[in-house]
Formats: C-alpha cells, structure tokens, sequence
C-alpha cells in the first residue's frame, strides 16, 4: 500500500509525461527535485496501470494509446479526462513544434542525461535515502529502474521540451535583445510557446477512436 509521504509532487508541467517535469530550460538548479519528483511518478504509474495499447486517437501521424492517456492523469494536478486528453494532445503538438523548429534530440543525448541523474542519486545522500525508501516501499529495484522504457520516455520529453524552450528563448533575446530578468523571459518563452502551438493545432488533424 503505497504510503502517503510518497504522493508525486510535479515541478514543471511537460508532455506527456514529461513532460511535465525538471530542472528549468534556464538553469541547473532543482536537480535534486527533480530526480525525486519523476521517479515517484514513473514508479507510481508502473506499479498500479495496467498497459493498455488500445488507439484512442491520432495527431497527425502520431497514434496516441489509451496507456499513454493514463499516464497524462497520472502526472497531472487535474485527474480530469478532458485534461488529461488536452495536455496530451498539447504536448503531441509541441513535439511537432520542436520538428519545425528544427530541433533534434538523439538518444545518446537521453542516455547521457539518465546517467547524470542516476551519478546525482548515488552521490546525493538526502535524496539516495528518500529513494531508498521508496523504492523499498514499492518493491522496485533501484538499478532496474534507470533502463526502463517509461524512463526514457520521461526524460526524452523533458529534454526535448527544455531544448526548444531554450532556443525559443535564444530566439527572444537575438530580436529584443538581453533585456529581460529570468522570470520575464521564461514568461516571453511561454507566452511564445503556446503560440506556435495552437498554430500547429489549427493545422493538424486529430482522430478520436472509441
């Protein structure tokens, strides 16, 4: 039974999954935060979901799984449906944003990152003791962990959604020049973000399937 000390506190909203969290496009800090936060989400979703590979809809040429839909609520602040499919259907499009922006990210990028993660967990007492618990408690294998599919998953979104941030955000600042504090440009980053992204929606098809 899982153990309410280990409730997944989200930092940033990302993708899919993701998306949905990390360390700022901006900066380095929150590493510890971060490594704890997304562990207990992807533990939390692989021990009590069930896959499901059922299509529910597509995105262009992107199928979405009822699995993938399951793993939107479970990462969310709202378990709703209808917010879970449109953070879902969001995130697909930014991923098309990040194509069109030109932005790539390879596996080996992915891979590298995990491994810093997992260096910060081992070298890191405070979290490596708060993990170590929770690992425990949730019968997981800490080593096991670092190879899974949902891992990789989490991470690639994340480091994707922080590249096109910091180029939209490199971007910003060669046309308005450096003129802007941290919170200012992030907002302007956000602000820009969205944009291109409910552009890219009036643009694509979606599908729903029962």
């Amino acid at each position: 039974m899982k153990n309410d000390r280990f409730i997944v506190f989200l930092v940033i909203a990302l993708v899919s999954i993701a998306s949905l969290v990390g360390v700022s496009y901006l900066s380095d800090d929150g590493i510890e935060e971060e490594l704890v936060s997304n562990i207990k989400t992807i533990g939390d979703y692989i021990l009590y979901s069930k896959p499901d590979q059922a299509l529910i809809m597509e995105i262009g040429d992107v199928k979405i799984t009822r699995e993938q839909l399951k793993l939107s609520k479970s990462i969310a602040k709202d378990k709703s449906d209808i917010a879970a499919y449109e953070s879902l259907i969001r995130s697909t499009v930014k991923g098309l944003v990040a194509q069109d922006e030109g932005i790539e990210l390879t596996r080996e990028e992915v891979f590298k990152y995990i491994e810093q993660l997992q260096k910060n967990y081992n070298e890191n007492p405070n979290s490596k003791e708060v993990l170590n618990q929770y690992f425990e408690s949730m019968n997981l294998k800490e080593g096991e962990f670092w190879i899974l599919n949902e891992t990789y998953k989490v991470y690639y979104d994340f480091l994707l959604d922080s590249k096109l941030r910091r180029s939209l955000g490199e971007k910003i600042v060669q046309a308005k020049g450096n003129q802007y504090n941290y919170e200012e440009l992030r907002q302007l980053v956000d602000e820009e973000l969205n944009r291109l992204i409910d552009l890219k929606l009036s643009t694509v098809n979606i599908k729903y399937y029962k």
